[in-house]
């Protein structure tokens, strides 16, 4: 027996990426996909290399390389990277990365 599940989904054009749009339409687009997770369940996937983007309560996963470096709340993602703010746990967990791909 196979069970299925379905999600609300919402479908966005994705021909134009908020990351090129002016800080306005970048900020009213995120704001609304917010909302219909908020209002409607919906789930998403955004994909986004602007780390401003980050709000405290995403579920996160850092992806370096290919390679998933870590994934879970933001403060758990700050506290593996004994860092301040997602930004500098960004950096610091990138390029720990880097130095153990390079050690011989």
């Amino acid at each position: 027996m196979t069970r299925c599940a379905t999600y609300p989904v919402a479908r966005c054009d994705a021909s134009r990426s908020p990351a090129r749009s002016d800080i306005k339409s970048r900020a009213d687009i995120l704001g609304y996909v917010r909302r219909l997770v908020a209002k409607d369940g919906v789930s998403v996937l955004w994909a986004t290399h602007l780390i401003d983007e980050v709000s405290d309560d995403d579920d996160v996963i850092v992806l370096h390389q290919g390679r998933v470096l870590v994934h879970g709340s933001v403060s758990r993602i700050r506290n593996a990277a004994d860092a301040q703010d997602i930004r500098t746990a960004f950096t610091r967990l990138t390029q720990g990365a880097d130095a153990a791909s390079e050690a011989p």
